[in-house]
């Protein structure tokens, strides 16, 4: 805009936010002030066109350039200033609402550009290297994943939670992956109180839909922003339907099978029958509704005349039966009326108002769906009509027209076409309103087909989370859908699917480890968190007998001289009698020897040590997920007592403590977990107590393997006889309690399916700053209340991450099994049944609750942590609140709640540092870079292994969702076996259930030296040191690589001597 000041021409400009200049255009502000006023008027008056005018031109006349935060302060003043400062609030709210969506985006830029330049590195875990192209992809891809979930995916209680340092959601850059397939937000569904569409209801709503199983099931609303839909045509018996769904929306078939690529010629699954209404069974409410529903479409309303005079006081209803509707008469008995037939058989029935009876519409929101069933049913035996597969109904009546759209489909009449016969003219008249509903009646035999799908615009979607049958009915009848421990015992021995290709079943000992591998890499591609395997000495049992038996027939071959027939039958034998590899009396009877079998057990011998060997440096080179990380991958054993097991236990400790690569480093993966179990491996004179003492040097030396308790007290209920169900965990710590949804203690097929952690010192503070505020209501005893109070608070939050889980277990459940494809079609997740959606086999997996910083919730409470006895107290009474909810929980929804003592590898950073920002430095609370992990005694604490098993041996039973208890050795422990297994049999005994050893574990790059390390390596004198630690279950490359809060934890350990 030009300006002429002392007679010259002027450039008047504004400065943007970014610093770049443009020429000031005054019809932005006009435009701007406008919006105000319309948001307050509701319309564009005149009055509002001269005020932006007005403020337009006087930004104008100021002749001096500006910047935008400069002009925006101007028209909030000339509003203020006016006679319309309701209009000038309205304009400071538009302000900030831009200011905030500009903070934001601006926020999440910089955070993006951080992570892609690796300018804030944190290493959430140190198996992530985000300084790699990797890395940083992640990373960057995940702060858009993780805020997409929290605008888009879940209820504001969730997200507030979150992001107010109270309950913290796991793995929230997953979220989102399980996003709902979504429809346009005017379409109409069938719903336990009629018909209704999503612009009824608000996002978070629980309403009941109708399924395609005829089943009324609890549904939540959902809102998912802006995406763009398709339109969809459908036909059937010569109608059509058009229908807007995203590109994704998940769709049921006719022939049984599930799709999110609906093509053209797609036939879809038919809806729940029509639903017959049973007179005869019903009650005499339902009896009386039908009643009326049949004198609403046939009956008239009238009053008596006497000599002449109409008497309004006296009313009646006439209806007439003709036909075949004269057998309905009996079901007006109840009724007093009186009846008079014709000569040609119709009859004429009278009712007096004074019974109750009146043509006039019912109140339908008093009404319960039965009796709504039965109006309709009277109404449709008066006024419907079938016509061959047709069958509709004409009213003249707008409330009985409102009545049938909105609930006739709820009863099976699907209304494919409604057709407007208002002023059409008939013999006698014009019609006034009138409406016919077409249904599909016995069409229903037909299916919906698809015709065609073409591109539609982008509008606001929204969509169902239905548990159980993910589907929903819409009027027409179309019926659409809403949007761990590996079984290697089945996967292994009746192969398995990929994408590419098909595996045959494993026939040795060294294919069988090479794909537990291939497993492990796969299915860590379709989860977040550890995969396990729970029993792998009895998985391989078969696989080394089949390597035995090649090389015995090679031994028998070779050494013998046998001809290739007779090797055969050999074979055969062996099979048929799936003969162990310790039956010496068969495998070396007369004319056979020795040398065949000495030969096989040497042969296989070496072989299983090679596939184990080959299947560590698997699992610890084969970086599958982003930033370069290795799967998380878990391995348990050592009760399996046939000579095979006992082979594959010795091979994986052998191979454990020998380490991978020229400087034999200690292997991170698979994470080792001997299992221990009385009268098999923990005593002398048990078959296994010679491997439980190599897993003792193996643990002295390379930290693995931990221990499982197989006869903890949590894992009541296991069959001995079966190993699938004995107490084994995934790494970390999580694990599988007692399935309420009928597998019991079987662990395999069976996963953590969401966690959520409550972050109890925020909770704490909280608490006590509440009390204090408030303390002059209280006389005395204000430590106490305050515990009152924090679980008062605890219990409102344990709810509400109940809600959570729920809400997160519904949004995984609504994804299509495509999504995870290798995890469904092969059963890595146990119970899938596919018409019943993969809810069916994620209800056997568990959602954890999980908690951090007990301790330094203690300390807020009482001024001490749970070492005292004082402490012990009040942490029993939290973890029996958390301990009581879940088994609540778990009754009520049928789901797996359990208590989850959280490993928090990077929540206990990020969660201290946002309590200091809110709450600054306390003593003993948040004077340390991070919070004690769940339940943990605090690593700064000098107390010997007894006392810190003690301790904690009395909460880790509250737990059945995952904890881990560990204690800090001095090196020369690794020297002392025996005080070791003393320690481990102690925490048996004392009935924890998962249990570690850390004893320094660093190793020189240089010459490859292995043991506790100062500055410089003793033997080479180099200083390129790595310093392995085991920072929650699992081990890390070196403790240096954690973020910044396990640095500091680790460094403040002490040792438990």
């Amino acid at each position: 805009m030009d300006t002429i000041l002392y007679g010259e021409i002027m450039n008047m400009t504004i400065t943007k936010r970014d610093g770049r200049k443009v020429d000031f255009d005054k019809d932005k502000i006009k435009l701007a002030v406008l919006k105000a006023f319309l948001e307050v008027d509701g319309e564009e008056t005149q009055y509002a066109k001269e005020k932006a005018r007005e403020i337009a031109n006087y930004i104008e006349s100021l002749d001096k350039d500006l910047n935008v935060e400069e002009i925006q302060d101007i028209v909030v003043n000339k509003l203020m200033a006016s006679s319309r400062k309701d209009v000038a609030t309205k304009y400071v709210e538009y302000r900030y609402l831009h200011h905030m969506a500009r903070d934001q985006y601006s926020n999440l830029i910089n955070a993006i550009s951080e992570k892609l330049t690796a300018s804030n590195v944190q290493n959430q875990n140190a198996n992530v290297d985000e300084h790699s192209f990797g890395g940083r992809m992640g990373e960057a891809n995940d702060i858009v994943m993780k805020q997409y979930a929290l605008d888009y995916c879940m209820s504001d209680m969730a997200k507030n939670n979150h992001l107010n340092n109270e309950i913290y959601i796991h793995d929230l850059n997953s979220y989102a992956v399980g996003m709902h397939n979504c429809a346009k937000r005017s379409t109409r569904f069938i719903t336990k109180h009629g018909v209704y569409s999503f612009e009824d209801f608000k996002n978070g709503d629980v309403i009941s839909v109708l399924t395609h199983t005829g089943k009324y099931r609890e549904a939540t609303v959902h809102s998912y922003g802006e995406q763009k839909l398709n339109k969809i045509t459908f036909t059937r018996c010569g109608i059509e339907e058009s229908e807007y769904f995203t590109p994704d929306h998940r769709w049921l078939l006719a022939d049984g099978t599930i799709t999110t690529s609906l093509s053209i010629g797609d036939k879809l699954i038919k809806a729940p029958n029509v639903r017959e209404f049973d007179f005869d069974s019903a009650n005499q409410f339902e009896q009386y509704f039908w009643c009326l529903g049949f004198i609403l479409g046939d009956g008239t309303n009238a009053v008596r005349w006497s000599h002449g005079v109409k008497h309004d006081d006296v009313q009646f209803v006439r209806l007439r039966l003709c036909g075949d509707k004269v057998k309905y008469e009996s079901r007006f008995s109840n009724l007093k009326h009186s009846t008079k037939e014709m000569d040609n058989g119709d009859l004429y029935l009278t009712f007096s108002s004074t019974i109750g009876i009146v043509r006039k519409f019912p109140n339908i929101h008093c009404m319960t769906l039965s009796e709504k069933h039965a109006l309709f049913d009277g109404l449709y035996c008066a006024d419907g009509q079938n016509v061959g597969n047709r069958k509709s109904i004409l009213t003249t009546d707008e409330q009985i027209a409102s009545f049938i759209e909105d609930e006739a489909p709820s009863f099976g009449y699907y209304i494919t076409h409604v057709i407007d016969k208002t002023g059409e003219k008939t013999n006698y008249t014009t019609r006034n309103f009138t409406k016919e509903f077409i249904f599909t009646g016995d069409n229903n035999k037909y299916y919906w087909t698809v015709t065609s799908i073409e591109k539609h615009e982008t509008e606001e979607v929204w969509c169902l989370d239905v548990p159980e049958d993910h589907s929903f009915v819409l009027p027409n009848g179309i019926v659409t859908g809403n949007c761990l421990s590996i079984p290697f015992d089945d996967l292994l021995s009746k192969g398995f699917n990929t994408r590419q290709t098909d595996v045959r079943p494993a026939n040795s000992v060294n294919t069988a480890f090479q794909l537990v591998a291939v497993i492990f890499q796969i299915q860590s591609l379709q989860q977040f968190g550890g995969v396990s395997a729970t029993h792998i000495d009895w998985t391989m049992v078969p696989y080394v007998r089949k390597s035995f038996y090649k090389h015995y027939i090679d031994g028998l071959k070779y050494f013998n001289n046998w001809s290739e027939s007779a090797c055969e039958g050999m074979k055969i034998e062996l099979m048929e009698s799936d003969c162990s590899i310790d039956n010496v009396e068969l495998l070396t009877q007369v004319g056979i020897g020795r040398r065949p079998y000495d030969y096989a057990i040497d042969m296989t011998t070496k072989e299983t040590y090679q596939a184990v060997e080959g299947m560590y440096h698997n699992l610890n080179t084969l970086q599958s997920r982003s930033g370069n990380q290795l799967p998380f991958t878990s391995i348990n054993y050592g009760t399996c007592t046939k000579p095979e097991g006992r082979m594959v236990t010795k091979a994986l400790l052998e191979v454990s403590m020998k380490g991978l690569g020229k400087l034999h480093k200690t292997s991170i993966f698979p994470c080792g977990i001997f299992q221990c179990m009385k009268g098999v491996n923990r005593a002398s004179g048990d078959p296994n107590y010679d491997l439980f003492q190599l897993a003792l040097k193996s643990t002295a030396l390379r930290l693995y393997p931990n221990y499982a308790n197989v006869d903890w007290s949590g894992n009541a209920g296991y069959d001995r006889n079966d190993p699938r169900t004995y107490f084994s965990t995934m790494g970390c710590r999580t694990a599988n309690g007692w399935d309420i949804n009928g597998f019991g203690q079987l662990k395999d097929g069976r996963g953590n399916i969401c966690p959520v952690t409550i972050i109890m010192p925020t909770l704490a503070m909280e608490a006590k700053e509440y009390v204090l505020k408030n303390s002059e209501q209280f006389e005395e005893n204000l430590e106490g209340l305050v515990v009152d109070k924090f679980l008062e608070l605890l219990d409102q939050k344990i709810h509400e991450a109940k809600d959570m889980l729920i809400e997160r277990f519904d949004w995984i459940c609504s994804q299509n099994p495509d999504s995870a494809k290798f995890m469904y079609e092969n059963g890595t997740m146990a119970g899938y049944i596919p018409e019943e959606g993969i809810r069916s086999a994620l209800k056997h997996g568990t959602l954890a609750m999980g908690q951090l910083g007990l301790a330094e919730t203690s300390q807020i409470l009482i001024g001490c942590d749970h070492t005292t006895e004082q402490g012990v107290e009040l942490a029993k009474h939290i973890e029996q609140l958390f301990q009581n909810r879940c088994a609540e929980f778990k009754q009520k929804y049928k789901l797996n709640f359990g208590v989850y003592f959280t490993p928090a590898e990077n929540l206990c950073y990020t969660a201290m540092k946002k309590f200091k920002a809110k709450y600054g430095e306390i003593p003993n609370v948040s004077d340390n870079d991070f919070f004690t992990n769940s339940i943990h005694v605090p690593v700064w604490k000098d107390i010997d292994p007894f006392e810190k098993i003690d301790i904690e041996s009395q909460l880790t039973g509250y737990s059945s969702a995952g904890c881990i208890t560990y204690v800090e050795l001095e090196g020369s422990a690794k020297h002392n076996i025996e005080a070791l297994e003393t320690i481990v049999n102690y925490a048996m005994d004392k009935d924890i259930p998962y249990f570690a050893i850390n004893v320094p574990n660093d190793t020189c790059m240089s010459c490859g030296f292995c043991d506790e390390i100062n500055d410089v390596c003793p033997i080479c004198g180099s200083n390129n040191i790595k310093r392995l630690r085991r920072v929650t279950g699992y081990l890390s490359t070196d403790y240096r690589n954690f973020n910044y809060g396990k640095q500091r934890e680790v460094e403040a350990r002490v040792k438990h001597a």
